[in-house]
């Protein structure tokens, strides 16, 4: 018996090979008589038989195969025509263990005849080929065509489409390819095709990019390396690390405001534009060839593991005390610290003052310079305070001893579980709330604050305090 592969059923995969080897054949078997190959045969006038009743009569592949076994023992000088890869196929290895196969002539597999049936509708270039249900595994970035075989049921297509839509538009168009016929439909509607079997073949072209309906990071470096490209964008191209760096600031603070505000879609956008300040920086690196957006993450994460020994080592903490107290000993011994002094000159000098006033103390406390309870450090504020006032009398330089005060009060603070920058930020918010409110008072009274005596306004102040309270 000859097996002769026929691809996906379709006349336009049949090798020239094997169409000598059927028509020749004195007995032509065809795996099913619903393929468009059958039709084309009829109108060419050759005579073949098809296992369609064995299909109709089996419960199951496994008596499928008996059937077909014991019908085709008979028939040692057919010719078996059979879909997809032959060495795949369980009916073709079931006459091979039976010594009954005396020549195979493969065909296209699935995925192959799919795409050649769908020749004209694809942009040529690289295409991923692999079955449906090994999709989430295959690694698509979105940089080919795909073609997804062995969609044999509609559980797997819905499965299908959910992944499908991290790269491609609902109405994305898409090809259907099942016993040897196209059907073209947009993305959305595939999942609904009643005939899924072993045949059918899911074909799309490579997604547009501009159209994708999710990106990812490898996305992200893709834009930038676009907008940082000869042709690109003049003005992404003129930046540099210098000019960049009060936008990464204004950034920072955005996303504070978000998260100030409780806006979980503002911050999403916000953390957004600073991600597009790393990868611009990394960008920048890497076409100097310092380092990349890749080098920036392999970095981190080694650093997370790195001071993280509780979890990817043996190392056993009682709380998160001892977690930050393991973190900066690892820290200093990375950075080659062996002082006081070099860690608290390791505080970067740019930090808005009061953050970096929290962070020396915090190291101070570390090697435990610091009072035993904010009882200590509210006293030192009340002989701040003093020293101050002296200092405006002419005993000693006022400035100083201004700094010193505000030293001591983030101190307090600290002590108190506070921190420094969101208490006064949120101090700076309700004193401009109450300004605008007295403002707006004195409009109600037909009078302008700004004219308004102190006596007055400071009335207007009690009463927005009032107002706040109720």
């Amino acid at each position: 018996m000859k097996l002769i592969g026929i691809g996906i059923g379709a006349a336009e995969s049949l090798s020239l090979g094997a169409w000598e080897q059927m028509r020749a054949a004195g007995q032509l078997v065809l795996q099913t008589g619903r393929i468009p190959l059958a039709d084309w045969l009829r109108e060419q006038g050759i005579c073949f038989e098809t296992l369609d009743a064995f299909y109709e009569q089996a419960e199951d592949f496994e008596e499928l195969v008996t059937l077909a076994l014991a019908h085709l023992r008979k028939m040692s000088d057919a010719a078996l025509c059979l879909m997809g890869e032959l060495s795949q196929h369980k009916l073709a290895a079931a006459l091979a263990a039976e010594g009954l196969v005396e020549e195979i002539l493969p065909g296209m597999g699935f995925g192959e005849a799919a795409l050649a049936l769908c020749a004209g509708a694809c942009s040529p270039g690289a295409v991923l080929c692999c079955p449906a249900s090994e999709f989430e595994q295959s690694g698509f970035t979105g940089d080919s065509g795909l073609v997804l075989t062995e969609l044999d049921n509609p559980y797997l297509a819905a499965e299908l489409f959910s992944a499908l839509s991290r790269f491609y538009p609902a109405d994305a168009p898409c090809h259907l390819v099942h016993m040897g016929r196209r059907v073209d439909l947009p993305l959305r509607d595939f999942p609904s095709f009643p005939d899924f079997d072993y045949s059918t073949a899911l074909v799309l072209d490579k997604p547009v990019f501009e159209q994708k309906a999710c990106y990812d990071f490898s996305d992200l470096l893709a834009v930038i390396a676009r907008l940082r490209a000869p042709d690109g964008c003049p003005w992404d191209r003129e930046q540099t690390h210098e000019s960049l760096r009060t936008c990464l600031i204004e950034e920072c603070y955005e996303v504070l405001e978000a998260i100030d505000a409780g806006d979980e879609f503002a911050l999403a956008d916000e953390l957004g534009d600073v991600l597009l300040q790393v990868v611009m920086h990394a960008a920048i690196a890497g076409e100097h060839g310092q380092f990349d957006a890749l080098d920036v993450a392999d970095g981190i994460c080694r650093k997370m593991i790195r001071r993280h020994p509780h979890i990817f080592g043996d190392t056993a903490v009682k709380d998160s005390g001892e977690v930050m107290k393991n973190w900066e000993a690892i820290k200093r011994q990375e950075k080659a610290q062996k002082s006081l002094a070099q860690s608290l000159a390791d505080v970067p000098a740019g930090m808005p003052a009061l953050i970096r006033a929290q962070k020396i103390q915090k190291k101070a406390a570390q090697i435990g310079f610091d009072w035993e309870n904010y009882e200590g450090a509210l006293e030192k504020v009340r002989e701040e305070i003093e020293e101050l006032c002296a200092a405006l009398a002419g005993a000693g330089d006022a400035q100083e001893e201004a700094g010193d005060l505000l030293f001591s009060a983030v101190n307090l603070l600290r002590k108190l579980g506070i921190e420094a920058e969101p208490a006064l930020l949120a101090a700076c918010r309700k004193f401009a709330d109450r300004m605008a409110k007295m403002e707006s008072l004195a409009k109600e009274q037909g009078q302008d604050l700004a004219k308004m005596p102190l006596t007055e306004q400071d009335a207007l102040w009690n009463q927005t305090k009032k107002c706040k309270k109720s």
